[in-house]
């Protein structure tokens, strides 16, 4: 051929190529499932001459290595696909047995290698194999399923209205299984009932191999939720990096050192993110409604992040992980979580409402609900010829998955939601439970978990980490907030000076008064810095409010207990308390030239008030429904609290049936301690303060009310559900 007409055919190759391979992976997706309509054959072409003599084509200069890349020959990219191959077949050997190792072959081979070419990659062959040998494999069956709620009608008759109607199934370890159906079908309600999320009673059993789940589920299983939670203040590692300290290691014999173990984690996070696509964003801010950050579609691809980066096998349960997503995306997520089924045999259990095909094919069981009842029930493979048999075939050129939704969504002109659900009842149910019947009682949970997580020394891991692990992840996570958050710093340290000088400057130089002038004058003074401890100590309920979401799902995905999480937050507010209180109380004590050796019971005892004060607002904050009840259920509070200080009332001037009051506030203990060092027994004894208790007194009350209400808190915070 000439020149031109060998340029031609190489540029119609370049446009042709993209769909050639497009074509031929659906080809092979088809392939593996039976009744698929016929497509066409992928175009073969025959090898084109393309050396000087026939193509006069400058060469295409070559673009310069990067210096990680120098570091990979192509011997070493050759043996990694050698190897990814024979991994590939080793990990689908143990998860799926000899049958279908070779459909699988395809999409996990180019998985594993991806993992291997990582620059800087610590998952070796060895680990690879290790880590398949561990998974934890962990089947799903549940028995009778059912949902209902009480409902009241018009005239407050009570009445049982089924939410879901009794189903059942077993999904095997490293299934994918999909949770389909129009809205409101209970798709999220069955998926809740499975992840025993469900805080309000339900009928049936859930058994993980074959037995009830005990106390070592948390460390087997991940909640993805539909909604996405975490701080805006995080970057996507950051975010990554506290679930990965708080979820225990992996047991590896071969990696002892420390600097070993790091490298792993972090060649953990960044093969996750390489596979989610999260890869340019990795070292982004978050964001939130408030802060800029990353879209809502990579923020959803962060908390499925998180989920599987929890996992060595066992069980993830996802509620709708591609909402938010680009149709690529989700099939690249979605085909990411596969190649996690298929190689460390995690069993996914999907909520997702209309895939496209090359989605719905990727799942190895459907479960099909409409309005709470079961239309459907077993491998999608078979769904085809199932809808053939019935009647009800799925037309050429139409998606499965929006043809099935078509049939079970009743607002659909001509839906055959009854139909559906009386032939599965009648041609399938029986099937579903003679197999759920069968199963037998598989490796307990416990000894699962103690083989992958170990602790030093090689002993068993009992909890998901210890008190003090906890509590140095969560506190320096919380000081990473506190440093990002430089508005609400800004706004502390200026309102604090603003505060301390006007203070001052009130009572400027009152310090050189005497007798009843100084009662009149010192006294109001430290009433007025004791109640400004109270409006500091206000700033702390909407960021308490704000995290309660995101402490409940970090608290319900077992991250962490309730005790760790109070101790690191009130260590933080004890902080910043401490640096408020310092600018208020300094600049307004030297204004007003009080003697410096009274600074420190001065500024212990606007202290400790700030304390107890903020201990009580916490309890408000916890369990007020929202911000605006807090607020106001907190303002209700210390409003009445803050009247009876022992200076506007006291136990001299109010009436004896609310006199008792002064004894549960903390501004009465906090003006007392003050009174006790700067007056005498006169002035104090006119103001009902009490110097038997003297100043020490006072502050060992000051503390016992922080630390009653802080329990307070812990046992609210702990009785605390994310949902019904």
């Amino acid at each position: 051929p000439s020149n031109s007409e060998t340029l031609r055919s190489v540029i119609g190759l370049s446009l042709v190529m993209p769909l050639i391979d497009v074509d031929a992976s659906l080809a092979r997706r088809s392939a593996s499932s039976e009744h698929r309509r016929e497509r066409p054959a992928p175009l073969h072409l025959a090898p084109l001459r393309t050396d000087a003599a026939h193509v006069d084509i400058p060469p295409t200069p070559r673009t310069p290595m990067s210096a990680t890349s120098t570091r990979r020959s192509a011997s070493t990219m050759q043996q990694h696909r050698t190897v990814a191959g024979q991994l590939a077949s080793y990990a689908l050997s143990k998860i799926l047995g000899d049958a279908e190792q070779e459909d699988e072959m395809v999409d996990v081979v180019p998985f594993i290698q991806t993992v291997l070419d990582q620059p800087g990659a610590v998952v070796d062959e060895e680990i690879f194999r290790r880590l398949v040998d561990i998974t934890a494999k962990v089947d799903v069956t549940f028995k009778d399923i059912s949902f209902s709620v009480d409902v009241k009608d018009k005239d407050g008759k009570v009445s049982s209205k089924t939410i879901l109607e009794p189903v059942s199934g077993h999904f095997p370890a490293g299934s994918m299984v999909a949770l389909m159906g129009p809205s409101g079908s209970s798709k999220s309600t069955l998926l809740d009932c499975l992840a025993l999320r469900k805080t309000a009673p339900y009928e049936g059993d859930v058994l993980f191999n074959g037995r009830p789940a005990d106390k070592f589920l948390p460390r087997l299983a991940s909640y993805v939720p539909q909604g996405d939670y975490g701080s805006g203040l995080d970057t996507v590692d950051e975010a990554l990096s506290f679930v990965q300290d708080l979820s225990g290691r992996i047991h590896f014999p071969s990696i002892g050192a420390e600097e070993e173990y790091v490298a792993l984690e972090e060649n953990h996070r960044a093969f996750l993110t390489h596979m989610l696509g999260l890869d340019g964003i990795r070292y982004s801010r978050v964001g939130d409604e408030l802060r800029r950050g990353i879209s809502g579609g990579q923020r959803r691809r962060v908390s499925l992040a998180k989920g599987l980066l929890r996992l060595v096998g066992g069980v993830a349960f996802l509620d709708e992980p591609t909402s938010g997503l680009s149709s690529t995306d989700s099939e690249l997520v979605m085909q990411g979580l596969r190649n996690t089924a298929r190689t460390l045999g995690t069993t996914c259990i999907v909520v997702i409402h209309q895939p496209k095909e090359a989605i719905f094919d990727m799942f190895d069981h459907l479960i099909l609900l409409t309005e709470g009842r079961c239309a459907y029930n077993g491998p999608v493979k078979q769904i085809r010829p199932y809808l053939d048999s019935i009647g009800a075939p799925v037309p050429i050129n139409i998606n499965p998955a929006d043809h099935i939704l078509d049939l079970v969504t009743s607002t659909v002109p001509g839906n055959k939601a009854d139909y559906m659900v009386e032939n599965y009842a009648t041609l399938k149910a029986a099937g579903v439970t003679a197999t759920v019947n069968a199963v037998k009682p598989g490796k307990p949970l416990r000894e699962l978990a103690e083989t992958i997580f170990k602790g030093p020394d090689n002993k068993p891991v009992r909890t998901k980490s210890s008190f003090w692990v906890q509590y140095k992840v969560l506190q320096a996570r919380f000081f990473r907030h506190t440093r990002r958050d430089m508005d609400q710093v800004a706004t502390t340290v200026f309102n604090n000076i603003l505060l301390g000088t006007i203070v001052g400057l009130l009572y400027l130089n009152v310090g050189g008064d005497e007798g009843r002038e100084r009662e009149l004058t010192v006294l109001p003074l430290c009433y007025n810095l004791v109640l400004q401890s109270a409006f500091l100590a206000f700033a702390t309920i909407p960021n308490l409010v704000a995290n309660r979401v995101i402490y409940l799902n970090e608290r319900e995905q077992g991250l962490y207990k309730s005790p760790a999480y109070i101790f690191a937050y009130m260590v933080t507010s004890l902080v910043s308390g401490l640096i408020g209180i310092l600018l208020l109380v300094t600049i307004a004590f030297f204004l007003a030239d009080l003697d410096a050796s009274d600074y420190g019971i001065v500024f212990t005892s606007v202290f400790l008030t700030y304390l107890a004060v903020e201990a009580i607002l916490a309890v408000a904050g916890v369990t007020a429904s929202s911000l605006p009840q807090a607020n106001a259920m907190a303002g209700a509070i210390i409003g009445v609290l803050a009247l009876f200080n022992g200076f506007t009332a006291n136990t001299e001037t109010s009436p004896p049936g609310i006199s008792w009051i002064c004894f549960v506030s903390p501004f009465y203990y906090g003006v007392q301690a003050i009174a006790v060092q700067l007056f005498p027994e006169s002035s104090t004894d006119t103001y009902g303060l009490n110097r038997d208790w003297g100043i020490w007194g006072s502050f060992v009350v000051l503390i016992g009310m922080t630390l009653v209400f802080r329990v307070i808190q812990a046992v609210s915070m702990t009785r605390l559900k994310l949902g019904a």
